[in-house]
Protein backbone atom coordinates (compact mmCIF):
# COMPACT_ATOMS: atom_id res chain seq x y z
CA UNK A 1 0.00 0.00 0.00
CA UNK A 2 1.12 3.58 -0.66
CA UNK A 3 2.24 5.57 2.57
CA UNK A 4 -0.69 7.11 4.66
CA UNK A 5 -1.00 10.80 4.51
CA UNK A 6 0.62 12.77 7.24
CA UNK A 7 -2.86 14.91 7.21
CA UNK A 8 -5.65 13.18 6.73
CA UNK A 9 -8.01 15.36 8.18
CA UNK A 10 -6.78 18.37 6.40
CA UNK A 11 -6.41 16.38 2.87
CA UNK A 12 -10.03 15.05 3.21
CA UNK A 13 -11.35 19.11 4.28
CA UNK A 14 -9.89 20.61 1.36
CA UNK A 15 -11.12 17.82 -1.24
CA UNK A 16 -14.34 18.18 -0.05
CA UNK A 17 -14.96 21.42 0.84
CA UNK A 18 -12.47 22.74 -1.72
CA UNK A 19 -15.53 21.79 -3.87
CA UNK A 20 -18.21 24.82 -4.51
CA UNK A 21 -21.12 22.65 -4.41
CA UNK A 22 -20.09 21.10 -1.10
CA UNK A 23 -19.62 24.60 0.24
CA UNK A 24 -22.17 26.32 -1.04
CA UNK A 25 -25.17 23.84 -0.20
CA UNK A 26 -22.51 23.83 3.60
CA UNK A 27 -23.38 27.65 4.13
CA UNK A 28 -27.12 27.56 2.50
CA UNK A 29 -27.86 25.09 5.30
CA UNK A 30 -25.91 26.31 8.78
CA UNK A 31 -25.08 30.14 8.63
CA UNK A 32 -27.16 32.49 10.77
CA UNK A 33 -30.94 33.06 8.98
CA UNK A 34 -29.76 37.03 8.97
CA UNK A 35 -26.67 36.19 6.89
CA UNK A 36 -28.57 33.33 4.39
CA UNK A 37 -30.96 36.05 3.99
CA UNK A 38 -28.46 38.72 2.54
CA UNK A 39 -25.51 36.46 0.96
CA UNK A 40 -25.96 36.30 -2.76
CA UNK A 41 -24.59 32.48 -3.40
CA UNK A 42 -24.70 32.16 -6.73
CA UNK A 43 -21.51 34.16 -7.01
CA UNK A 44 -19.87 32.02 -4.83
CA UNK A 45 -16.21 31.80 -5.89
CA UNK A 46 -12.93 30.19 -4.69
CA UNK A 47 -10.20 32.81 -3.73
CA UNK A 48 -6.67 31.37 -3.32
CA UNK A 49 -5.65 31.04 0.62
CA UNK A 50 -1.62 31.39 0.36
CA UNK A 51 0.45 33.89 -1.11
CA UNK A 52 4.27 34.86 -1.50
CA UNK A 53 6.73 37.25 -0.11
CA UNK A 54 6.74 39.10 3.29
CA UNK A 55 2.80 38.97 3.63
CA UNK A 56 2.66 35.31 2.90
CA UNK A 57 -0.37 33.31 5.11
CA UNK A 58 -2.22 30.32 4.72
CA UNK A 59 -5.93 29.65 5.72
CA UNK A 60 -7.53 26.37 5.19
CA UNK A 61 -10.21 27.91 2.30
CA UNK A 62 -11.43 31.34 1.33
CA UNK A 63 -14.42 32.19 -0.71
CA UNK A 64 -15.83 35.18 -1.57
CA UNK A 65 -19.53 36.62 -2.35
CA UNK A 66 -21.66 39.46 -2.28
CA UNK A 67 -24.64 40.97 -0.44
CA UNK A 68 -27.20 43.76 -0.18
CA UNK A 69 -27.75 43.52 -4.35
CA UNK A 70 -24.05 43.17 -5.25
CA UNK A 71 -22.98 46.58 -3.14
CA UNK A 72 -20.27 44.70 -0.91
CA UNK A 73 -18.53 41.80 -1.19
CA UNK A 74 -17.76 39.32 1.78
CA UNK A 75 -15.76 36.79 2.76
CA UNK A 76 -15.99 33.19 4.14
CA UNK A 77 -13.05 32.22 5.64
CA UNK A 78 -12.51 28.43 6.79
CA UNK A 79 -10.20 27.49 9.72
CA UNK A 80 -10.52 23.55 10.32
CA UNK A 81 -9.44 22.40 13.13
CA UNK A 82 -9.18 18.32 14.17
CA UNK A 83 -7.91 18.75 17.74
CA UNK A 84 -8.31 21.91 19.94
CA UNK A 85 -6.14 24.58 19.37
CA UNK A 86 -6.27 27.31 21.65
CA UNK A 87 -5.00 29.83 19.37
CA UNK A 88 -7.12 29.20 16.66
CA UNK A 89 -8.93 32.67 17.09
CA UNK A 90 -5.43 34.78 16.83
CA UNK A 91 -4.56 32.95 13.66
CA UNK A 92 -8.51 33.17 11.82
CA UNK A 93 -7.21 37.03 13.38
CA UNK A 94 -4.07 37.11 11.70
CA UNK A 95 -5.32 36.01 8.18
CA UNK A 96 -8.33 38.95 8.24
CA UNK A 97 -5.70 41.40 8.75
CA UNK A 98 -3.71 39.80 5.81
CA UNK A 99 -6.89 39.91 3.62
CA UNK A 100 -8.00 43.18 4.40
CA UNK A 101 -4.16 44.64 4.31
CA UNK A 102 -4.27 42.88 0.44
CA UNK A 103 -7.92 44.84 -0.30
CA UNK A 104 -6.28 48.31 0.68
CA UNK A 105 -3.01 48.07 -1.61
CA UNK A 106 -5.62 47.48 -4.52
CA UNK A 107 -6.75 51.41 -6.13
CA UNK A 108 -10.19 52.61 -5.74
CA UNK A 109 -10.86 50.73 -2.26
CA UNK A 110 -12.99 53.06 -0.73
CA UNK A 111 -14.86 50.14 1.55
CA UNK A 112 -13.36 46.92 2.86
CA UNK A 113 -14.91 43.62 2.40
CA UNK A 114 -17.06 41.77 4.85
CA UNK A 115 -14.99 38.64 6.29
CA UNK A 116 -17.27 35.57 8.01
CA UNK A 117 -14.48 33.95 10.23
CA UNK A 118 -15.63 29.99 10.30
CA UNK A 119 -14.27 27.76 12.53
CA UNK A 120 -14.57 24.22 11.63
CA UNK A 121 -14.10 21.79 14.53
CA UNK A 122 -13.81 18.16 15.18
CA UNK A 123 -11.51 17.05 17.98
CA UNK A 124 -13.85 16.77 20.91
CA UNK A 125 -14.98 18.64 23.86
CA UNK A 126 -15.95 21.93 21.77
CA UNK A 127 -17.13 23.52 24.90
CA UNK A 128 -13.75 24.06 25.31
CA UNK A 129 -12.73 26.12 22.16
CA UNK A 130 -11.95 29.72 22.11
CA UNK A 131 -14.42 31.01 19.80
CA UNK A 132 -14.06 34.88 20.70
CA UNK A 133 -10.64 36.66 20.45
CA UNK A 134 -11.85 38.92 23.97
CA UNK A 135 -11.37 35.46 25.69
CA UNK A 136 -7.71 35.26 25.99
CA UNK A 137 -7.94 38.59 27.91
CA UNK A 138 -8.37 38.62 31.38
CA UNK A 139 -12.03 39.43 31.61
CA UNK A 140 -11.81 40.71 35.09
CA UNK A 141 -8.89 43.30 34.69
CA UNK A 142 -10.89 44.36 31.06
CA UNK A 143 -14.35 44.94 33.26
CA UNK A 144 -12.27 46.90 36.46
CA UNK A 145 -10.47 49.01 34.05
CA UNK A 146 -13.48 49.46 31.06
CA UNK A 147 -10.71 48.36 28.60
CA UNK A 148 -13.30 46.99 25.72
CA UNK A 149 -12.65 49.53 23.50
CA UNK A 150 -9.40 49.16 23.03
CA UNK A 151 -9.38 45.66 22.31
CA UNK A 152 -10.40 44.25 19.00
CA UNK A 153 -12.96 41.54 19.07
CA UNK A 154 -15.11 39.43 16.97
CA UNK A 155 -16.78 35.92 17.20
CA UNK A 156 -16.08 32.58 14.76
CA UNK A 157 -19.11 31.52 13.51
CA UNK A 158 -18.02 28.18 15.46
CA UNK A 159 -19.44 24.50 14.05
CA UNK A 160 -18.76 21.83 16.21
CA UNK A 161 -19.00 18.20 14.01
CA UNK A 162 -17.05 16.30 16.81
CA UNK A 163 -18.82 12.53 17.51
CA UNK A 164 -19.91 13.85 21.11
CA UNK A 165 -21.59 17.15 19.24
CA UNK A 166 -25.68 17.31 19.39
CA UNK A 167 -25.23 19.42 16.05
CA UNK A 168 -27.42 17.99 13.65
CA UNK A 169 -26.23 17.07 9.85
CA UNK A 170 -28.20 19.33 7.95
CA UNK A 171 -27.60 19.60 3.90
CA UNK A 172 -28.29 17.70 0.64
CA UNK A 173 -26.83 14.14 0.63
CA UNK A 174 -23.12 15.36 -0.55
CA UNK A 175 -22.86 17.76 2.63
CA UNK A 176 -24.37 15.24 5.16
CA UNK A 177 -22.16 12.41 4.33
CA UNK A 178 -19.06 14.50 4.17
CA UNK A 179 -20.03 15.68 8.08
CA UNK A 180 -20.81 11.96 8.67
CA UNK A 181 -17.15 11.30 7.86
CA UNK A 182 -15.78 14.46 10.23
CA UNK A 183 -17.38 12.85 13.21
CA UNK A 184 -16.44 9.63 12.95
CA UNK A 185 -13.13 9.75 12.43
CA UNK A 186 -11.85 10.52 15.99
CA UNK A 187 -14.02 7.81 17.34
CA UNK A 188 -11.65 5.29 19.43
CA UNK A 189 -13.04 1.97 19.04
CA UNK A 190 -12.74 1.22 14.66
CA UNK A 191 -15.41 -1.42 14.95
CA UNK A 192 -17.89 1.32 15.91
CA UNK A 193 -16.94 3.44 13.59
CA UNK A 194 -17.93 0.45 11.11
CA UNK A 195 -21.05 0.16 12.45
CA UNK A 196 -21.21 4.08 12.24
CA UNK A 197 -20.78 3.68 8.34
CA UNK A 198 -22.87 1.06 7.83
CA UNK A 199 -26.01 2.21 10.06
CA UNK A 200 -25.80 5.72 8.59
CA UNK A 201 -25.35 4.25 4.74
CA UNK A 202 -28.68 1.87 5.53
CA UNK A 203 -30.63 5.14 6.76
CA UNK A 204 -29.53 7.11 3.24
CA UNK A 205 -30.60 4.42 1.29
CA UNK A 206 -27.94 5.21 -1.23
CA UNK A 207 -24.79 7.95 -0.91
CA UNK A 208 -22.97 9.82 -2.91
CA UNK A 209 -20.36 7.61 -4.80
CA UNK A 210 -17.66 9.90 -4.82
CA UNK A 211 -18.37 11.66 -1.33
CA UNK A 212 -18.06 7.82 -0.13
CA UNK A 213 -15.18 7.08 -1.93
CA UNK A 214 -12.83 9.74 -0.13
CA UNK A 215 -14.45 9.23 2.89
CA UNK A 216 -13.89 5.76 3.13
CA UNK A 217 -9.84 6.34 1.96
CA UNK A 218 -9.95 9.54 4.80
CA UNK A 219 -11.12 6.93 7.29
CA UNK A 220 -8.16 4.56 6.50
CA UNK A 221 -5.60 7.29 5.76
CA UNK A 222 -6.44 8.22 9.43
CA UNK A 223 -6.57 5.11 11.31
CA UNK A 224 -3.93 2.23 11.24
CA UNK A 225 -6.12 -0.48 12.29
CA UNK A 226 -8.78 0.30 9.14
CA UNK A 227 -9.58 -2.76 6.90
CA UNK A 228 -10.92 -2.32 3.75
CA UNK A 229 -11.55 -5.71 2.69
CA UNK A 230 -13.88 -6.20 6.35
CA UNK A 231 -15.91 -2.83 5.82
CA UNK A 232 -16.59 -4.22 2.40
CA UNK A 233 -18.05 -8.13 3.69
CA UNK A 234 -19.62 -5.85 6.02
CA UNK A 235 -21.81 -3.58 3.75
CA UNK A 236 -22.45 -6.49 1.35
CA UNK A 237 -24.11 -8.40 4.20
CA UNK A 238 -26.27 -5.31 5.05
CA UNK A 239 -27.43 -5.85 1.76
CA UNK A 240 -24.94 -2.21 0.98
CA UNK A 241 -23.86 -4.03 -2.15
CA UNK A 242 -23.06 -0.90 -4.39
CA UNK A 243 -21.12 0.42 -1.21
CA UNK A 244 -19.41 -2.72 -0.18
CA UNK A 245 -18.34 -2.56 -4.08
CA UNK A 246 -16.59 0.81 -3.66
CA UNK A 247 -14.74 0.03 -0.55
CA UNK A 248 -13.12 -2.70 -2.31
CA UNK A 249 -12.98 -0.81 -5.33
CA UNK A 250 -10.85 1.58 -2.85
CA UNK A 251 -8.56 -1.12 -1.61
CA UNK A 252 -7.96 -2.90 -4.63
CA UNK A 253 -7.01 0.64 -6.59
CA UNK A 254 -4.36 1.46 -3.56
CA UNK A 255 -3.19 -2.33 -3.73
CA UNK A 256 -2.12 -1.75 -7.37
CA UNK A 257 -0.46 1.52 -6.23
CA UNK A 258 1.28 0.26 -4.13
CA UNK A 259 2.72 -2.26 -6.39
CA UNK A 260 3.30 0.16 -8.66
CA UNK A 261 5.27 2.45 -6.48
CA UNK A 262 7.41 -1.17 -5.08
CA UNK A 263 8.30 -2.23 -8.61
CA UNK A 264 9.16 1.34 -9.55
CA UNK A 265 11.35 1.92 -6.18
CA UNK A 266 13.21 -1.69 -7.25
CA UNK A 267 14.47 0.01 -10.40
CA UNK A 268 15.53 3.00 -9.00
CA UNK A 269 17.57 0.90 -6.60
CA UNK A 270 18.65 -1.70 -9.69
CA UNK A 271 19.75 1.42 -11.19
CA UNK A 272 22.19 2.40 -8.53
CA UNK A 273 23.87 -0.63 -7.95
CA UNK A 274 24.47 -0.56 -12.16
CA UNK A 275 25.94 3.20 -11.66
CA UNK A 276 28.15 2.41 -8.72
CA UNK A 277 28.74 -1.01 -10.21
CA UNK A 278 30.24 1.17 -13.70
CA UNK A 279 31.14 4.52 -11.77
CA UNK A 280 32.57 3.53 -8.78
CA UNK A 281 33.12 7.61 -8.05
CA UNK A 282 28.89 8.00 -7.94
CA UNK A 283 28.20 10.43 -4.93
CA UNK A 284 25.56 11.40 -3.38
CA UNK A 285 24.38 14.08 -5.41
CA UNK A 286 23.96 11.21 -8.61
CA UNK A 287 22.09 9.27 -5.78
CA UNK A 288 19.93 12.08 -5.36
CA UNK A 289 19.11 12.92 -8.96
CA UNK A 290 18.43 8.73 -9.69
CA UNK A 291 15.42 9.21 -6.37
CA UNK A 292 14.01 12.70 -7.92
CA UNK A 293 13.83 11.62 -11.96
CA UNK A 294 11.02 10.28 -13.61
CA UNK A 295 10.77 6.18 -14.16
CA UNK A 296 10.92 6.86 -17.78
CA UNK A 297 14.29 8.38 -17.49
CA UNK A 298 15.64 5.56 -15.20
CA UNK A 299 14.66 2.97 -17.79
CA UNK A 300 15.93 5.04 -20.30
CA UNK A 301 19.45 5.35 -19.03
CA UNK A 302 19.17 1.89 -17.85
CA UNK A 303 19.27 1.10 -21.78
CA UNK A 304 21.84 2.92 -22.49
CA UNK A 305 24.54 2.94 -19.50
CA UNK A 306 27.16 1.37 -21.98
CA UNK A 307 26.99 3.86 -24.09
CA UNK A 308 27.68 7.12 -21.54
CA UNK A 309 31.68 7.40 -20.76
CA UNK A 310 31.99 8.93 -17.76
CA UNK A 311 30.07 10.24 -14.66
CA UNK A 312 29.72 13.46 -15.86
CA UNK A 313 28.00 12.80 -18.85
CA UNK A 314 25.31 10.39 -16.50
CA UNK A 315 25.10 13.94 -14.48
CA UNK A 316 24.23 15.27 -17.81
CA UNK A 317 21.79 13.11 -18.83
CA UNK A 318 19.94 12.72 -15.28
CA UNK A 319 19.44 16.63 -15.11
CA UNK A 320 17.80 17.48 -18.60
Amino acid sequence: MPEKSNTPHDDFFKKTFGRLDITRNFLQSYLPQNLREFVDFSELDPRPVSYAGKSSYYSDLLFKSNLDDKKYGVYFLFEHKSYNDRWSVMQIFNYLAKIWMREKRSKGVKNLSFIIPILFYHGGNGRLVIKNFADYFDQNIIEKYDLNRYLPDFEAVFYDFSNDSNLKLLGDRKVRLTLKFFMIAKIKDIKIVYEEIISYVISENSVDKDIFYLGVNYIADSREEFDYYLLGEKLKLNGMKKEGDIVVSAADKLRLEGLRIGEEKGERELFKKLIRGNFPQTNEEIIHLIDKVDIKKIEELSERISRIKNIKELEYYLKQ
